[in-house]
């Protein structure tokens, strides 16, 4: 089985696999790429882009196996688990296996985005508005994802979650106040 595992810097989704895979002693060739400079959306070998781009993680590492793409550092972590002859990472016990995914889920969907939005602010920002706009323009135009797309866009050209804050909120809070006011309506008959 030929297996290669693209990933980013040691943090993030990519810092979950490299642990589970140093942990599984599975043999992995090993590519590290410049998640910022969008090498995981032009990866050698991987002809279908949807692949690398559906996972909710969106920059998190890609595995190759067999020329079948792969993403989500929690279900390749678990892959590497499973191929290993080693001690398992995973409980068997049926609950405390749910308890894990279920943890595994919050990090994931809920922690793991507020961290890299933190962290993009902070590190990525200045190195996506130092680039050219052919150059983002290229490189953007290589992402699948639309949702994805546009967050690589927004964190470049410094839209700020207060700035979108404002300008949602007046619409969240007529909405609200529909809502409220149909319920109301309705309580009273």
């Amino acid at each position: 089985m030929a297996i290669v595992l693209y990933h980013g810097a040691a943090n993030g989704p990519s810092l979950a696999v490299l642990a589970a895979l140093a942990e599984s002693g599975v043999a992995v060739e090993r590519r590290p790429i410049d998640l910022l400079a969008g090498e995981r959306h032009d990866l050698p070998g991987v002809d279908e882009p949807l692949a690398r781009d559906m996972g909710i993680e969106g920059e998190g590492p890609v595995l190759l196996v067999d020329g079948e793409a792969m993403t989500e550092s929690v279900f390749l972590a678990q892959f590497f688990d499973e191929l290993s002859d080693v001690s398992s990472l995973q409980p068997a016990d049926p609950f405390a296996h749910w308890e894990m995914m279920m943890w595994c889920r919050q990090i994931t969907e809920r922690l793991s985005p507020a961290a890299a939005l933190l962290g993009n602010l902070a590190f990525s920002r200045g190195r996506l508005a130092a680039m050219a706009d052919a150059d983002f323009g290229a490189m953007a135009d290589r992402i699948v994802s639309a949702d994805l797309r546009a967050r690589w866009e927004v964190l470049r050209d410094g839209a700020s979650i207060r700035h979108k804050w404002r300008t949602a909120a007046p619409r969240c809070r007529r909405r609200w106040n529909a809502a409220r006011a149909s319920w109301r309506m309705a309580a009273n008959g």
